[in-house]
């Protein structure tokens, strides 16, 4: 009984555990792919300004 009650209690807590990791992966993912879109965004316009300019 007492080892059933244990495994059940370390089945929960590594179900959580893995649970925050991968929120705490979906925050970075994220946080990423917020990066990458302004990095992208700001380069274009910067380059549509340069085009604008040497014509």
């Amino acid at each position: 009984m007492i080892r059933a009650a244990l495994s059940l209690l370390l089945g929960a807590l590594l179900l959580l555990a893995s649970l925050q990791v991968t929120l705490l992966l979906l925050k970075v993912f994220l946080l990423i792919a917020a990066a990458a879109l302004l990095l992208g965004a700001l380069p274009r316009g910067s380059r549509r300004t340069t085009k604008r300019r040497t014509p």
